[in-house]
This record gives structure tokens, C-alpha cells and sequence, in this order.
């Protein structure tokens, strides 16, 4: 980055003013220009300016043509001297080249023999590989038909009518709740006017998703909280039910929400009275394996779904927590 001749300091390129004589560089402004008609002068203007001093001075037309007659013999010494070892320069790269390629090449038409021999030997191994394989999948596929065989009486029917109904409802109710997270256990606001109260949990909704990450706050589309508010207003806070943009946020705010120590948010995600009658016969079939002594069970989430397993078989699932980092559904 060049520098000002007058004033010293850095010249960025679009500002700059070179001198067609001297070819000193100078700032538009310490060259005596204002902005406005710096930005309208064309190339073949700029190419040509003049600082002051050169301009003030008058130079005799002879020394200009010395001057620049030195200055092209210069030029075309320098032209040469720098041909003669670029030359030099480009004959030793390329003898040195050539020898790097002959000795890859001659590398090469070794690993090529070599390869051809493993390649025979791959080869006679694929076709007892192959052999092998056609003999077990012939045989596999024979106990699969046996299995099938002797389970089809057991087999559920295909759900239809009002029962295909009912699951394709659920569905779709399970599609309508995957961008929203419940929130337990955040105080009531104080205020009495409705909207005003509204926003007052929105505001100290997005507050707590700020600690989680700066961005959450801003992906809310509307919260409101579930059941009706207590007229003595002494019992426990209704849970707050927060809309996202997308089922993936819902998803990444829990996640955050449980790496967080300790969380930020009592926060499960939103599920459906068949998700949470499930969940409920599953904590009735955990305490019954309890009672009989099995107190090594626990209740994880295995692709999404909760099931019943051995406790060794939890890795980083912290007690009381579901798979999407909130507390599990009450």
C-alpha cells in the first residue's frame, strides 16, 4: 500500500493520485482536488495529472527525451538481463522435471506389476468370496421363509378405516407440535393487564433463550401458556407453551438447554396425549420392575422413542431427562 508524498500516511489505491512526471502518489484531497470531481475524472485524466510542483515547473523538451531515452535503455537492459535467467531458470526446472518424472514413471511401472499380481490373486479370492455368499443368502433366505411361515398368524392386521384414521390424526397432531417446547415452573407474570402479561413472559422467555444462544430469541414465533390462571394465584405456574420456526430449532434449543449445568429452562418437548399415555404406562411398567427388585432399569430414548432399558446401557442421559433435554412430560 503506497504513501502519501505530502502528508505521509497510507493511500488506498481508489484514492490515489499519481504524478505523470515525478510519479510521486498523493491523496486526491493533498493534491488539491475535492471528492466530487476526483470520482469523475476519466482514466486517460488520471494517467496524465501532475502534482503542483512539476506542473510549476518547466522542464526543457530536450531533457524530457534524455530522460526518457535513459530511462527505456535502462528498461531494456533490465529486459534482457531478466530473459537471460528466466531462460536459465526455465532450462533447470525443466531438466529437473524431467528427471522427477522419469523416476515416477519408472516408480510407477512398478507398483503397476505389482498390482496386477495382487489383482489375481483378489480375483480367485472374490470367486470363493462369491461362492461363499451365494451359498449362506440361499440359506438365509430359506429361515427368513421359515420365520415368515411360522409368524404370519401372529401378525397384527394393517390398520384401516376408523383405526387408520386415528393414526394418520396422530400424525399429523405429532407434525403440528414438533416446532413447539413446553416450559414448567416459570413464574406468573405480576401484571394484570392480559397483554401486557403476554409480553412479559415473551420478553423473559427470550431472555432465558439468550443465555442458551444469542440467536434463539429471535426464531420464537409466539408463547402462550396452557390452562387458565389461578384467581388466588398461590398455586403453581401454568406451563408455557413456545412456538419455533421449525421442528429443528424446537429440537436444537433442548439439546442446548441440556448441555447447560445446570439447565436454563424446565423444558420438555410438546407431545400428544398418546405420547404421554405411553410415556405413563411406561413409569407404571418401571415400577412395577422395581418392586420386584430389577432397580437397574431406566427409562431412555432410543430414535425417539422411550423405552425401557437396562441402566448400563445409559451413557451421558442425565436422571429425570429426556432425549431432547427437558424434563420428562408430566
Amino acid at each position: 500500500m503506497a504513501t502519501c508524498s505530502k502528508c505521509a500516511d497510507t493511500v488506498l489505491l481508489e484514492d490515489q493520485m499519481a504524478c505523470a512526471t515525478c510519479d510521486r502518489i498523493f491523496h486526491f484531497a493533498c493534491a488539491g482536488m475535492i471528492e466530487a470531481n476526483f470520482r469523475k475524472l476519466s482514466k486517460i485524466n488520471k494517467t496524465n495529472w501532475k502534482c503542483p510542483v512539476c506542473k510549476n515547473s518547466v522542464q526543457p523538451h530536450a531533457a524530457v527525451e534524455d530522460r526518457l531515452e535513459a530511462l527505456f535503455a535502462n528498461m531494456k537492459k533490465d529486459m534482457k538481463e531478466d530473459s537471460l535467467s528466466l531462460r536459465k531458470e526455465l532450462k533447470e526446472e525443466a531438466e529437473s522435471t524431467r528427471r522427477d518424472f522419469g523416476a515416477l514413471i519408472a516408480g510407477l511401472s512398478s507398483k503397476i506389476d505389482n498390482c496386477l499380481e495382487k489383482y489375481d490373486v483378489l480375483s480367485a479370492q472374490v470367486v470363493s468370496l462369491k461362492g461363499d455368499m451365494d451359498s449362506r443368502f440361499k440359506n438365509l433366505e430359506k429361515r427368513i421363509a421359515d420365520l415368515e411361515s411360522s409368524d404370519r398368524a401372529s401378525v397384527a392386521p394393517a390398520p384401516r378405516g376408523r383405526d387408520l384414521e386415528m393414526v394418520a390424526a396422530e400424525l399429523e397432531e405429532r407434525r403440528r407440535r414438533a416446532s413447539n417446547i413446553i416450559v414448567y415452573d416459570f413464574p406468573e407474570s405480576t401484571l394484570t393487564n392480559s397483554m401486557a402479561i403476554l409480553a412479559d413472559d415473551l420478553c423473559r422467555v427470550k431472555q432465558s433463550l439468550d443465555q442458551l444462544r444469542p440467536h434463539f430469541s429471535g426464531l420464537v414465533q409466539r408463547i402462550s401458556r396452557i390452562g387458565r390462571a389461578s384467581a388466588s394465584g398461590g398455586e403453581k405456574p401454568r406451563p408455557i407453551m413456545v412456538v419455533f420456526d421449525s421442528p429443528a430449532t424446537a429440537t436444537n434449543v433442548l439439546v442446548a438447554n441440556r448441555s447447560s449445568q445446570p439447565p436454563v429452562l424446565s423444558a420438555a418437548s410438546d407431545r400428544t396425549h398418546a405420547q404421554r399415555d405411553y410415556l405413563r404406562s411406561l413409569r407404571e411398567e418401571l415400577r412395577r420392575i422395581n418392586e420386584e427388585g430389577k432397580t437397574n432399569h431406566t427409562i431412555k430414548y432410543i430414535g425417539g422413542v422411550p423405552s425401557i432399558v437396562p441402566s448400563t446401557e445409559v451413557s451421558r442421559d442425565a436422571p429425570g431427562f429426556s432425549k431432547n433435554g427437558g424434563p420428562l412430560p408430566r
